[in-house]
C-alpha cells in the first residue's frame, strides 16, 4: 500500500519557477469575496496509516486507502456545519470489518475576519520535464516525468477567517496484532474542538495575450480529541490514552483553468487514543461550492 502511495505521489510531481522580469502583467480585479464560502469536497484517493508505532506499547492500526467525503457549510455569517465521513476499500481493514469506516460532524462559530496584503502566485504557461527521484535513505529510484509551471507573483487581497468548532468522532478498523500474529478490530467513539483558519484570494490579471484567475481556498485546522469510548478484540490491547490531537489542511483553487482542480489535496497527522501517532493523504476534486 505504501508502495502504491509512493507512485502516486511520484506521478503528479509539479514544479513552479518564477518569471516576475520576463511577463508583463495588469491587474484587474482582486476581490477574495468572489471565492466560493461553501464547499463540498470528494476524495477519490485518500490513505491513512501508522506512523512511529512502538510494537511493544500498542497493536498498530492498519493502514487503508478508501474514498471520502468533507462538508464545509454555513448556515449564518457567523454560524456552521462540517462533516467528515471515510469508507475504506482496499487494504487490511476489508479482510475483518465488513464497512470499515471513520467519521465526525461538528458546529463552528466565527470569531473575527481580516484582510491582508501579500503576493500572489498567477500561471503563466506550463512544460513537461522530468526530475531524479531518490528515497528518504538516498535509494535512487529512477526519473519520472513532471509538470513545470511558469509563474509571476502580482500582489493581491487574502481575507482570513478564524473560527472555533467542537462536535463527535466515530472510527472503527483493524489493528495488526504485531504481538500476537493475525487481525483484529477496534471502535473508538468521542469528541473534540479545536480550531479552523481559511484563507481566501482571488485576482484577475491581464497578461500580454490574455486574462487569467488565480484563485485559492485554504482551509487549516487543530482539534483536541477525547475518546470515553475506546475498545479492541485485540489481547491485550496494550496503551490507551483517552486524549488525541489532531492537524491538516486542505483546500482548492476555485476560477482556475488547471488539472489541480481534479487532484484537490489534503493532509492530516495526529495521534489516535489506540492507534498511536498516524499521518493521512488525499486527492480529489470540489464536488460542489457556492
Amino acid at each position: 500500500m505504501r508502495s502504491l502511495l509512493l507512485k502516486f505521489t511520484m506521478w503528479c510531481v509539479v514544479l513552479s519557477s518564477v518569471a516576475q522580469d520576463k511577463i508583463g502583467y495588469r491587474l484587474l480585479s482582486d476581490n477574495p469575496d468572489a471565492v466560493p464560502t461553501n464547499y463540498y469536497y470528494l476524495y477519490y484517493f485518500d490513505f491513512d496509516g501508522p506512523m512511529l508505532a512502538k510494537v511493544d506499547e500498542r497493536n498498530n492500526a492498519a493502514g487503508g486507502l478508501g474514498a471520502s467525503i468533507n462538508v464545509w457549510q454555513e448556515l449564518t455569517p457567523q454560524l456552521g456545519i462540517t462533516g467528515n465521513f471515510k469508507y475504506n476499500y482496499a487494504g487490511a481493514e476489508t479482510e475483518v470489518s465488513k464497512f470499515p469506516i471513520k467519521m465526525d460532524a461538528s458546529a463552528f462559530y466565527r470569531l473575527k475576519e481580516e484582510k491582508k496584503k501579500k503576493g500572489v502566485k498567477v500561471n503563466v504557461s506550463t512544460f513537461k520535464t522530468k526530475v531524479d527521484v531518490e528515497t528518504d535513505r538516498g535509494v535512487y529510484l529512477g526519473t519520472v516525468d513532471a509538470l513545470g509551471v511558469n509563474q509571476i507573483m502580482v500582489d493581491g487581497t487574502y481575507k482570513y477567517q478564524n473560527n472555533v468548532r467542537c462536535g463527535v468522532a466515530y472510527h472503527t478498523g483493524t489493528y495488526d496484532r504485531q504481538r500476537n500474529g493475525g487481525i483484529g478490530t477496534f471502535n473508538a467513539v468521542g469528541v473534540y474542538a479545536g480550531f479552523v483558519r481559511e484563507s481566501k484570494v482571488h485576482i484577475d490579471v491581464a497578461l500580454e495575450d490574455r486574462m487569467t484567475t488565480s484563485a485559492q481556498y485554504i482551509r487549516m485546522y487543530a482539534d483536541v480529541m477525547f475518546y470515553p469510548v475506546a475498545n479492541s478484540d485485540v489481547d491485550p490491547l496494550g496503551k490507551v490514552s483517552r486524549l488525541g490531537f489532531r492537524a491538516g489542511a486542505l483546500g482548492s483553487f476555485p476560477g482556475m483553468k488547471s488539472f489541480l482542480n481534479a487532484m484537490t489535496p489534503k493532509v492530516e497527522f495526529g495521534y489516535h487514543v489506540l492507534n498511536g501517532t498516524y499521518f493521512q493523504v488525499g486527492f480529489g476534486f470540489n464536488a460542489y461550492k457556492s
